[in-house]
């Protein structure tokens, strides 16, 4: 009985799910500094790529955006990859209308533009010999791509973020929840004890606009 039971669960969900269009956002974004070199972070996309996975098992149509990343992709409907944070959103919003959109991807927020004091904005390869004492850096934010999304004219009915903190995890999250226009944020805490990038666990949060729920540390499909 118990068997039928959750066989009968599955299908349920599959019927309800089978007519959703779902994008998922996926793995870090690259900036470039130079020709050479460019700024980034430890997202492995295994995070969103399990999430993606779990959508199609439940009969959802599932765009996948994703950054440069050393994972393998799963089987998802559609696979589109990029690297900058510009090229993730103008990504995104091509794909509109969806019914959810989650974005799992860990967006670089800033773009570093390199100067010499004397010299002006660099285009080339920086070589250390020439602009050891006299190389800086500016910021350009990048676009935000939830706030974006959960603000649009074309939003989609549920708006998914991530927040991922070493400080103030549930009050981050909270104000990121309001300020991002989302209807759900999972939150992770970084410290030793929850090393979330590259790892195949991790420990989250989920929060809504009444309603908090702490997960102990699983595996990311779960």
């Amino acid at each position: 009985r118990t068997k039928l039971k959750n066989i009968n669960h599955s299908l349920q969900k599959k019927l309800k799910c089978q007519n959703l269009n779902v994008i998922v956002t996926a793995g870090p974004t690259q900036e470039q500094i130079d020709p050479i070199r460019f700024i980034s972070n430890h997202s492995s996309g295994k995070q969103g790529y399990a999430i993606a996975e779990e959508f199609v098992k439940v009969g959802a149509t599932v765009t996948l955006i994703t950054g440069p990343t050393n994972t393998e992709k799963p089987v998802i409907d559609k696979i589109q990859e990029v690297k900058t944070a510009d090229e993730m959103l103008n990504c995104v919003l091509k794909n509109l209308p969806a019914d959810i959109f989650v974005c799992a991807a860990a967006v670089a927020d800033w773009k570093l533009i390199p100067f010499q004091a004397k010299g002006g904005k660099l285009n080339s390869k920086i070589k250390k010999k020439l602009n050891k004492k006299c190389l800086m850096f500016k910021t350009t934010e990048n676009p935000d791509i939830l706030k974006t999304i959960g603000f649009h004219n074309n939003r989609p009915k549920i708006v998914v973020g991530f927040a991922a903190e070493t400080d103030d995890l549930i009050e981050n999250a909270k104000s990121k929840l309001k300020s991002k226009n989302a209807d759900i944020i999972l939150a992770n805490q970084i410290d030793q004890k929850n090393q979330v990038f590259g790892s195949d666990f991790n420990k989250v949060s989920i929060l809504e606009k009444n309603k908090l729920q702490n997960f102990e540390k699983t595996n990311k499909q779960k």
